[in-house]
């Protein structure tokens, strides 16, 4: 088991407002496959999308790949 800890920015510098959001991954080292998650930030909307496609993909058996490879939307209100 690994995990790996990010935080980063929920908006694109050069938009107005926007703050910080933390995730943390959990994954098989063998398998590549997600068993876990965390997410914490400001925004609970952006949160929740997050954790939200999360959970689909675990449910699902996603690896690493599979993640970095979905082509998700980006909604800037």
């Amino acid at each position: 088991m690994r995990s790996a800890v990010i935080t980063a920015r929920t908006k694109a510098r050069y938009y107005p407002g926007g703050g910080y959001v933390t995730i943390k991954l959990i994954i098989d080292e063998d398998s590549m496959r997600i068993l876990g998650a965390q997410v914490l930030g400001d925004d609970g909307s952006y949160v929740l999308g997050k954790i939200d496609t999360l959970a689909a993909l675990m449910a699902k058996g996603a690896t690493v790949e599979d993640l970095f490879m979905s082509d998700l939307a980006t909604y800037l209100p």
